[in-house]
This record gives structure tokens, C-alpha cells and sequence, in this order.
């Protein structure tokens, strides 16, 4: 689509190594070990297992995902953020808890609207 995806952890760069390794991840990966990249996109960073996340873990176990060793802090939320070129965010989701992904139709259809922009 003419986008380029970056992903941000918060773990060393050694963890992010791991996970770009286990995952096969292509896109851009930094890590953030200070947070200070997430608190500055408001996402939040707080105990994240309530009921829905117990659900979203269920669902996710079912369809044959397994929790590995959690690396980083596991008390921060992700989310996504969409932004074009000319800095305007064009989405923003921040996860209320583990589990909480943004929908991924209107995460296209905001990168869509982000590089017709250009």
C-alpha cells in the first residue's frame, strides 16, 4: 500500500532481536526500554488482565497461540498508531488490556487515507 510499519517494544535490544527472530517480524523494529515513545502516544501502562483479556486469552489459546516468556513491561499496553508523512494521525488505538487489538479493517483504511494524502 506504500506504507512502511515500524513496531516499538519496550525491552532491550537483545528481547527485540528475540522477538523479531521468533516471529518472523520485517517491518522496522526499535525498542523504547523508557516507555517515554508510548507515554508520549497515550498509551496506557497498568495491569491489563481483567475478564475481557481473560476472554481475548482464551480465544487466542483456542486458535493455537501460546504465551511465551514475557519480555519487556509486561504492565505496558500497546496499541497502534497510523501517522502520515506530514505527522497527521490518521488512527490511534490504544489497547485497554492484553488482548485489546485495534480492528484491523480500519487500521488499513487509515493507512489507505494516509498515503492517497500524500
Amino acid at each position: 500500500m506504500g506504507a512502511t510499519v515500524h513496531v516499538v517494544g519496550n525491552g532491550t535490544v537483545a528481547m527485540a532481536r528475540d522477538f523479531a527472530e521468533q516471529f518472523g517480524v520485517r517491518a522496522t523494529l526499535w525498542t523504547d526500554p523508557s516507555r517515554r515513545s508510548f507515554a508520549l502516544a497515550g498509551l496506557h501502562r497498568r495491569f491489563g488482565l481483567g475478564p475481557k483479556a481473560l476472554r481475548a486469552g482464551l480465544r487466542a489459546f483456542r486458535a493455537g497461540f501460546r504465551q511465551g516468556r514475557t519480555q519487556g513491561d509486561p504492565w505496558q499496553q500497546g496499541g497502534v498508531l497510523v501517522v502520515g508523512r506530514d505527522g497527521r494521525r490518521w488512527l490511534r488505538h490504544a489497547d485497554a488490556f492484553a488482548g485489546d487489538h485495534a480492528d484491523l479493517d480500519a487500521v488499513l483504511q487509515a493507512v489507505e487515507r494516509a498515503v492517497a494524502a500524500e
